[in-house]
């Protein structure tokens, strides 16, 4: 009998602690729900595309108006569409060759409605609406005194279009030079630094990879972080991780916060190093990381002075093909979870934009014939 109380009275304190842990994690987050949904359609020809790979969104100074400026990779232009009048407006068009030629392969930002400023292979180009280039620096020839790299082998083209700036500055990604992400040196240097093209000046910033990288735990060109300038922080994550780290260029102190997701495993499985064999070509780096769970960069929503961050799940079979399922997760300045909703799988979740009438994705139209010549956005607002 004894015995049999003591079964029930661990029992009973067992569900105890379990209920209390639940209300624990309860309080620290909550179910977010859409409180209104808007589909935004532009009638689009044959020059433009029904979604952009990399985009930007600003506002028209004279009409005030969300302008979307897209990169055509057919045309090789800046193709623009006033979001508020649903139209095109206009396409700014780059030369291939010649003294305004760029090669378009890597990041941009529209400064404001007359510049924009494009990071390049190793150059950062700033051209206007007619195409011309106003300025070129080449960014090698600015760290090309120190043992660091732009390069090396562990760079991948991301669907993110990610340019952050301090002061001028470009917050660039570096590599040291004759190391390898499998070496324990590898580790044991910064990976971010200041790039200033006025003052021709470098900073490297204190800042390593996580523990959960090393030599041991290898996640190839998941290890090229996005990064976000607020304020005086240095907001910064990878894909391979849900963590979300600070870093403040007055104290060069880091704080780390863990936005966990409540859909998904919340850190990405890891290379098999028997399969690289000491290759930096090898398959197996691109293959891990497009069969992997992969978080995404961070978006501050100056309109409610919160953070965005989107992820996908690892690709799920399904009927011959490999579908991920997308989320969104909605922090604070305090770095606390908000909520988390999955998105629909039509969404385009590697570049989007807060607007003051919610969050504006583009929709993949998936190959359908009847929506072709359609350039589609869903705005989704949040009951917070």
């Amino acid at each position: 009998m004894e015995h049999k109380l003591i079964k029930v009275l661990y029992a009973l304190t067992f569900i105890l602690f379990t209920y209390c842990d639940n209300i624990r994690n309860a309080e620290n987050y909550r179910e977010i729900k859409i409180s209104s949904v808007d589909t935004l359609s532009i009638d689009i020809t044959g020059r433009e595309l029904p979604y952009y790979y990399k985009s930007d969104l600003y506002t028209d100074p004279v009409t005030n108006h969300l302008i979307f400026a897209g990169y055509n990779h057919f045309e090789h232009s800046f193709d623009l569409f006033d979001i508020n009048d649903q139209k095109r407006i206009n396409r700014i068009q780059l030369a291939e060759r010649g003294p305004d030629g760029i090669s378009m392969n890597g990041d941009f930002k529209f400064i404001n409605a007359d510049t924009i400023l494009i990071k390049v292979n190793q150059s950062l180009i700033k051209i206007n609406t007619q195409g011309e280039i106003l300025s070129k620096v080449n960014l090698f020839e600015i760290i090309k005194e120190t043992t660091f790299l732009f390069t090396h082998g562990l760079s991948v083209e991301d669907p993110e279009n990610n340019l952050s700036f301090k002061n001028n500055a470009l917050v660039s990604y570096v590599l040291p030079g004759e190391s390898f992400f499998w070496e324990s040196r590898f580790y044991e240097e910064p990976f971010l630094a200041l790039l200033s093209p006025s003052k021709k000046t470098v900073e490297f910033l204190n800042i390593k990879y996580p523990d959960e990288a090393s030599e041991d735990n290898l996640f190839g060109y998941m290890l090229r972080p996005y990064t976000l300038v607020k304020d005086e922080e240095l907001i910064y994550n990878f894909p391979f991780i849900s963590k979300v780290y600070r870093y403040n260029f007055t104290s060069m102190k880091i704080q780390e916060a863990d936005i966990k997701s409540s859909f998904t495993e919340n850190i990405s499985s890891t290379i098999n190093s028997g399969e690289l064999n000491g290759d930096i070509r090898s398959s197996a780096i691109g293959l891990h990381s497009f069969n992997s769970l992969n978080f995404h960069k961070i978006v501050y929503d100056p309109y409610k002075d919160i953070f965005y961050r989107t992820h996908n799940s690892k690709p799920i079979e399904k009927e011959g093909m490999k579908i991920r399922n997308n989320y969104l997760c909605i922090f604070n300045s305090d770095y606390q979870k908000i909520g988390e909703i999955e998105l629909e799988k039509n969404l385009y979740i590697h570049n989007y934009f807060p607007t003051e009438k919610g969050i504006l994705f583009q929709i993949i139209n998936n190959d359908n014939l009847s929506e072709i010549n359609i350039l589609k956005f869903c705005q989704l607002n949040f009951d917070l």
